[in-house]
């Protein structure tokens, strides 16, 4: 993934150049589940936290001993290394940026408890200055990670919880003969993982999605060439998934109620004419 992001990826595609604050809001993320914007103090507050995390933490390991400092050592590096390898590659001036937060998800646990080691060790240490900043420090990462966990709960900022309240309101209405029809493969993706009527949800595939639709494009059976190629059972209705506001449907699809909107997607049923 590395090597093609490195060489294929398009300028301001998916991936943002990196900044001054890059490094610290991937910090503010691992622990928050949150991306900063940088416009307000809460946020400047938040993003310079880490900093404050990481002196304290490099100070901790310098009076651990040599065995403890090299396993705590070994477990964020887990994190920290992938971090700044990527950071210093995106800073170059002859490639792309290809500093991704996503690819240091499956590391982040790693990192979090090699932080988590180091502080706990620190509020068992004999410096009474020590022990009290590392019992602060311990009590703030908690919460953040409590504050994090329940913002992916609540889906703060995540798209794809409004396709589930959509999907939830298909569910109650849906009935034999129906057929749900997703207007792009993310939106199909979505509705596919939160309606409970998974054999229904169709999509026409067209466009690159950088192999986005490696899961979908040899299923036929989820798949259709054209939305004239939908089939539902006579009088059977169509739940039509879409992103945006305006949609395009075959003259042959009739509106029947208004459209119901979560976000950016928007939810409209049709019949057959």
């Amino acid at each position: 993934v590395f090597v093609r992001q490195l060489t294929a990826v398009n300028s301001s595609f998916w991936i943002e150049e990196v900044s001054t604050t890059t490094l610290q809001n991937t910090l503010a993320q691992v622990f928050l589940n949150k991306n900063i914007g940088n416009s307000s103090l809460e946020d400047t507050l938040i993003l310079f936290a880490p900093v404050l995390l990481v002196v304290f933490v490099g100070y901790i390991l310098s009076k651990l001993g040599k065995n403890q400092r090299q396993r705590s050592l070994l477990l964020i590096g887990c994190l920290a290394v992938p971090m700044i390898l990527l950071y210093v590659v995106s800073i170059l001036p002859f490639v792309q940026s290809v500093y991704y937060i996503r690819y240091f998800s499956q590391y982040a646990v790693i990192g979090v408890l090699g932080i988590g080691s180091v502080l706990a060790a620190g509020v068992f240490m004999g410096n009474k200055f020590i022990r009290m900043f590392s019992s602060v420090a311990v009590v703030m990462v908690l919460t953040a990670n409590i504050i994090g966990l329940s913002s992916v709960y609540r889906g703060e900022g995540k798209s794809h919880f409004n396709i589930k309240e959509l999907s939830q309101r298909i569910d109650k209405q849906y009935l034999d003969g129906d057929a749900i029809v997703a207007s792009g493969i993310w939106e199909f993706y979505d509705t596919h993982r939160y309606s409970s009527n998974l054999t229904t949800v169709r999509m026409v595939l067209s466009g690159d999605f950088y192999g986005g639709a490696s899961l979908v494009e040899d299923r036929e059976d989820l798949l259709v060439d054209s939305l004239d190629d939908v089939v539902v059972a006579k009088g059977g209705k169509i739940w039509f998934v879409a992103s945006g506001g305006d949609v395009e449907v075959p003259d042959t699809w009739q509106q029947i109620s208004d459209p119901v909107y979560a976000g950016s997607h928007s939810l409209r049923t049709y019949i057959l004419k």
